[in-house]
C-alpha cells in the first residue's frame, strides 16, 4: 500500500494543482491577445497555439522524465526512504509510470473512437466532373502567368481528391497523418471552375498548415487536462481565425477573394452534417461566417486581411518602446518621470510572433531538468510524501 502513495499523490498533484494554474495562466495571456489584436486573423498564429498546448504538454513531459529518472537502476537509496524489499529500482516511479502510460493510452483511445468517421464514404466516378477537378487542378487559372499560382498548383498536386456523394460536408479535409480533400458532387456540379479554384486553395492551406493534426493534438491535450473546458472557448476562436487566416492565403497564392466569398457561401448552404474533426470550407462556427465575408468583400481584387512581415521579436519589441519626440519649435523643458518611461503599445505587444519555439525549448527544459542534479523537484516531492508517511505511520 505504500507505494501507491507516491504516485497517487504525484498525479494528483500534477493534473488537479500544477496544470489548472497553468490552465488558468494560458487562458488569461490568451484572452488578453484576442482582445488586444488589431486584427482578427492573427490570433491564429503558432503563438496561440502554444499556449493551448503549453498547460498539459509541460507538465506530463516533465512528469514522465522525472518518473524515468528516478527508475533508473541504483536510484532506490537516494530518493526513497521506505524499504522495497531488495529492488534495486524504485518500484513508486515504476508505478507512477504505469499509471501515466495506461492513462496517456486510455486517453488516445477514446479520442480516437470518438472522432472516427462516422459518416460512409460512397466515392462517385463521374468522368465530367473528374476532369473539370483536374483543369482546376492543373492548367485552369485566371491569370496562368502568376508564379503564385503555379506554386500552389505544384503543392496542390501532391494531395489526393476525393468525388464523394451525399458528402456531410460540400468541401473538407480529413485525415490526421495523411490528410485527403473531400468534395461532394453536387457541390462541386454547382459552382464554377473559378470558385472551385479559390476553394481548393482554401483547403490547400489547411494542408499546409497541418490543421487537421493541430486541431487533434489540441483537443487531446484539453481532453487529458482536467479543466480544459476552460481553454474550449479559446480553440473556438483560434479555429475559426484559421479558417480566415486560410482564406486570406488563398487569395496570396492566386484565388479569386469573390469567387471564394461565393464558395463559402454556397457551401453553407449545402452543410448537411458538420464533421467536428474536419477542416472544412464553411467552417466549424457559422458566428464567424459574416466576418469572414466583410474581410473577402472589402477590397475588390486584392482579399482579405493578410499577415503583415514579422521582424524579429528583439526589433519588434524595440518598435514598442519609443521615448516622447520633442519640438524643436518649442523650448526644451525637463520632462517629468512620467514623461521618461517609455510608453508600451499594448495592441503591438499582443500581436508579437514568436511562433512554436518557446514551447519547443520549454519541453526540452522540462525533458533536461529532472536530470541535473539538484533540478529534479519530483525527487524532492518523492521525499517528502514518504517522510510524511512514515511520521503518520
Amino acid at each position: 500500500m505504500a507505494e501507491l502513495l507516491f504516485p497517487i499523490a504525484a498525479v494528483l498533484g500534477t493534473f488537479f494543482l500544477l496544470i489548472p494554474a497553468l490552465t488558468l495562466l494560458s487562458r488569461s495571456i490568451l484572452r488578453w491577445r484576442r482582445r488586444r489584436l488589431l486584427h482578427w486573423p492573427h490570433f491564429a498564429d503558432a503563438s496561440s497555439f502554444a499556449l493551448l498546448l503549453a498547460p498539459t504538454l509541460l507538465p506530463v513531459f516533465w512528469l514522465t522524465s522525472s518518473a524515468l529518472h528516478q527508475s533508473e537502476p541504483g536510484r532506490t537509496r537516494g530518493v526513497c526512504l521506505i524499504e522495497h524489499s531488495q529492488a534495486t529500482t524504485c518500484v513508486d516511479s515504476a508505478i507512477l509510470l504505469l499509471l501515466l502510460s495506461f492513462g496517456m493510452l486510455l486517453s488516445f483511445g477514446y479520442r480516437a473512437w470518438r472522432d472516427r468517421p462516422r459518416f460512409p464514404l460512397h466515392r462517385v466516378d463521374e468522368p465530367s466532373q473528374q476532369q473539370k477537378l483536374q483543369r482546376v487542378v492543373h492548367n485552369a487559372c485566371p491569370d496562368p502567368a502568376s508564379p503564385r499560382f503555379r506554386r500552389g498548383l505544384r503543392r496542390l498536386r501532391d494531395y489526393p481528391i476525393v468525388l464523394l456523394d451525399h458528402a456531410p460536408e460540400p468541401l473538407f479535409t480529413f485525415g490526421t497523418l495523411r490528410p485527403r480533400i473531400f468534395i461532394d458532387a453536387a457541390f462541386c456540379r454547382s459552382i464554377d471552375e473559378q470558385v472551385l479554384h479559390a476553394a481548393l486553395l482554401h483547403e490547400l492551406a489547411h494542408l499546409q498548415g497541418r490543421d487537421t493534426f493541430r486541431h487533434q493534438l489540441a483537443r487531446l491535450c484539453l481532453s487529458i487536462n482536467p479543466v480544459g473546458h476552460w481553454l474550449e472557448h479559446e480553440l473556438a476562436h483560434w479555429r475559426a481565425a484559421r479558417e480566415a487566416d486560410c482564406d486570406a492565403r488563398a487569395v496570396q497564392q492566386g484565388g479569386d477573394p469573390l469567387a471564394l466569398a461565393e464558395g463559402i457561401v454556397r457551401a453553407a448552404r449545402h452543410q448537411n452534417q458538420p464533421i467536428p474533426a474536419a477542416a472544412t470550407l464553411c467552417g466549424w462556427h457559422r458566428a464567424s461566417l459574416k466576418l469572414r465575408l466583410a474581410l473577402l468583400t472589402q477590397t475588390p481584387g486584392q482579399g482579405c486581411v493578410t499577415r503583415p512581415a514579422s521582424p524579429g521579436p528583439l526589433l519588434r519589441l524595440s518598435e514598442e518602446y519609443s521615448p516622447p519626440a520633442v519640438s524643436k519649435s518649442e523650448p526644451r523643458q525637463t520632462p517629468s518621470l512620467s514623461q521618461r518611461l517609455p510608453t508600451l503599445n499594448l495592441e503591438r505587444l499582443a500581436a508579437l510572433q514568436f511562433g512554436q519555439l518557446p514551447l519547443l525549448l520549454a519541453l526540452a527544459v522540462a525533458v533536461i531538468a529532472p536530470h541535473v542534479p539538484g533540478l529534479d523537484l519530483l525527487e524532492h516531492f518523492h521525499f517528502e510524501v514518504e517522510r510524511l508517511f512514515s511520521l503518520l505511520g
